[in-house]
């Protein structure tokens, strides 16, 4: 859980996507994205730095992938970690999700490493999760 008081364990963790995902489920098993974010995020940027590629560190990302697990996470809870994966196999290409949201552009863009960028492409249905009903 990510909180001044219990900082995360990035390193422990790992620096794999998957390793990232984990991250993601284990901060919102106890907080939401909004209250994990910053922590996640200094964390993320702190573990790129510690291994040399200060650069990696990309805020439009991070913010993503965290919203997008709260929602799968909320849509259809599990037990553990793995089964969350099992029941959500989509997540596990690191490429395929944020290419739904983002033309490359913008995200090769510093300013999305920097700071939140709203997504700028339309993303396509996902399997199990129910479109947006139209007011």
């Amino acid at each position: 859980y990510a909180s001044s008081e219990r900082p995360l364990a990035v390193g422990a963790m790992g620096t794999s996507h998957r390793a990232h995902l984990r991250l993601a489920y284990e901060s919102l098993r106890h907080s939401d994205a909004t209250t994990a974010l910053p922590h996640i995020d200094r964390a993320l940027r702190e573990l790129a730095t510690a291994h040399g590629h200060p650069e990696k560190a990309h805020l439009t990302l991070t913010a993503l992938w965290l919203l997008v697990v709260q929602e799968r996470m909320a849509r259809a809870p599990a037990p553990s970690f793995e089964a969350f994966l099992d029941a959500n196999p989509d997540l596990l290409d690191a490429r395929a999700l944020p290419r739904r949201y983002y033309h490359e552009a913008t995200l090769a863009d510093p300013l999305a490493r920097r700071i939140f960028v709203l997504p700028d492409r339309m993303a396509a249905p996902v399997a199990g999760v129910p479109a947006p009903r139209a007011p």
